[in-house]
Protein backbone atom coordinates (compact mmCIF):
# COMPACT_ATOMS: atom_id res chain seq x y z
CA UNK A 1 0.00 0.00 0.00
CA UNK A 2 1.37 3.44 -0.97
CA UNK A 3 0.51 6.67 0.85
CA UNK A 4 1.67 10.20 0.07
CA UNK A 5 2.64 11.23 3.59
CA UNK A 6 3.85 14.53 4.98
CA UNK A 7 7.57 13.81 4.55
CA UNK A 8 7.60 11.23 1.78
CA UNK A 9 5.96 8.38 -0.05
CA UNK A 10 5.22 5.69 2.51
CA UNK A 11 5.08 2.01 1.68
CA UNK A 12 2.86 0.28 4.23
CA UNK A 13 1.92 -3.28 5.06
CA UNK A 14 -1.83 -3.46 4.29
CA UNK A 15 -2.54 -5.99 7.04
CA UNK A 16 -0.87 -4.15 9.94
CA UNK A 17 -0.65 -0.59 8.53
CA UNK A 18 3.03 -0.62 9.58
CA UNK A 19 5.37 1.61 7.56
CA UNK A 20 7.82 -0.62 5.69
CA UNK A 21 9.76 2.15 3.92
CA UNK A 22 9.62 5.89 3.38
CA UNK A 23 10.92 7.56 0.22
CA UNK A 24 11.54 11.12 1.40
CA UNK A 25 10.63 14.05 -0.85
CA UNK A 26 13.96 15.72 -0.10
CA UNK A 27 15.74 12.73 -1.68
CA UNK A 28 13.62 12.63 -4.85
CA UNK A 29 15.02 13.96 -8.10
CA UNK A 30 11.77 13.31 -9.93
CA UNK A 31 9.09 10.83 -10.89
CA UNK A 32 8.49 9.07 -14.22
CA UNK A 33 5.68 6.95 -15.53
CA UNK A 34 6.57 3.53 -16.91
CA UNK A 35 4.88 3.50 -20.30
CA UNK A 36 4.71 -0.27 -20.85
CA UNK A 37 3.86 -1.32 -17.27
CA UNK A 38 0.20 -0.85 -16.26
CA UNK A 39 -0.01 1.67 -13.42
CA UNK A 40 3.78 1.72 -13.16
CA UNK A 41 5.85 4.67 -12.07
CA UNK A 42 9.44 5.19 -11.01
CA UNK A 43 10.85 7.41 -8.29
CA UNK A 44 14.26 8.78 -9.26
CA UNK A 45 16.44 9.34 -6.22
CA UNK A 46 18.78 12.33 -6.04
CA UNK A 47 22.57 11.97 -5.88
CA UNK A 48 23.08 8.62 -7.65
CA UNK A 49 19.89 8.38 -9.75
CA UNK A 50 18.73 5.09 -8.31
CA UNK A 51 15.26 4.07 -9.52
CA UNK A 52 12.45 2.56 -7.45
CA UNK A 53 9.55 0.95 -9.34
CA UNK A 54 5.97 0.93 -8.06
CA UNK A 55 2.56 0.15 -9.54
CA UNK A 56 -0.81 1.56 -8.55
CA UNK A 57 -4.28 1.48 -10.07
CA UNK A 58 -4.61 5.12 -9.03
CA UNK A 59 -1.20 6.15 -10.37
CA UNK A 60 -2.20 9.60 -11.58
CA UNK A 61 -4.04 10.47 -8.38
CA UNK A 62 -1.13 9.21 -6.23
CA UNK A 63 1.45 11.20 -8.20
CA UNK A 64 -0.63 14.39 -7.98
CA UNK A 65 -1.14 13.87 -4.23
CA UNK A 66 2.58 13.20 -3.79
CA UNK A 67 3.46 16.44 -5.60
CA UNK A 68 0.93 18.41 -3.54
CA UNK A 69 2.20 17.00 -0.22
CA UNK A 70 5.83 17.65 -1.14
CA UNK A 71 5.10 21.27 -2.00
CA UNK A 72 2.77 22.05 0.91
CA UNK A 73 4.65 20.32 3.74
CA UNK A 74 8.31 20.38 2.70
CA UNK A 75 8.30 23.13 0.08
CA UNK A 76 9.87 20.98 -2.63
CA UNK A 77 8.65 20.45 -6.17
CA UNK A 78 8.80 16.83 -7.27
CA UNK A 79 9.22 17.14 -11.02
CA UNK A 80 7.82 14.79 -13.60
CA UNK A 81 10.43 13.35 -15.89
CA UNK A 82 10.12 11.73 -19.29
CA UNK A 83 8.32 8.36 -19.28
CA UNK A 84 10.56 5.30 -19.29
CA UNK A 85 10.10 1.77 -20.53
CA UNK A 86 10.41 -1.25 -18.25
CA UNK A 87 13.58 -2.30 -20.07
CA UNK A 88 15.14 1.11 -19.36
CA UNK A 89 14.29 0.71 -15.69
CA UNK A 90 15.85 -2.75 -15.57
CA UNK A 91 19.14 -1.59 -17.05
CA UNK A 92 19.38 1.68 -15.07
CA UNK A 93 17.79 0.83 -11.70
CA UNK A 94 21.06 1.34 -9.80
CA UNK A 95 21.58 4.78 -11.31
CA UNK A 96 25.18 5.70 -11.93
CA UNK A 97 26.21 2.35 -10.44
CA UNK A 98 24.38 0.25 -13.05
CA UNK A 99 27.48 -0.64 -15.08
CA UNK A 100 28.84 -4.20 -15.05
CA UNK A 101 31.86 -3.22 -12.98
CA UNK A 102 29.58 -2.22 -10.09
CA UNK A 103 27.13 -5.15 -10.16
CA UNK A 104 29.53 -8.00 -10.94
CA UNK A 105 31.01 -9.84 -7.97
CA UNK A 106 34.73 -9.44 -7.45
CA UNK A 107 34.89 -12.84 -5.77
CA UNK A 108 32.43 -15.61 -5.14
CA UNK A 109 32.43 -18.30 -2.49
Amino acid sequence: MLVAGHTGLEQKDPSSNKVLATYFYKDMDGISEVSDYPGGFVIVKANFGRLHLFASEGREELICRLQEEAMSTVGLAVRRKEPVRLEQFTTAKFGQFSEDEFVTSISEF
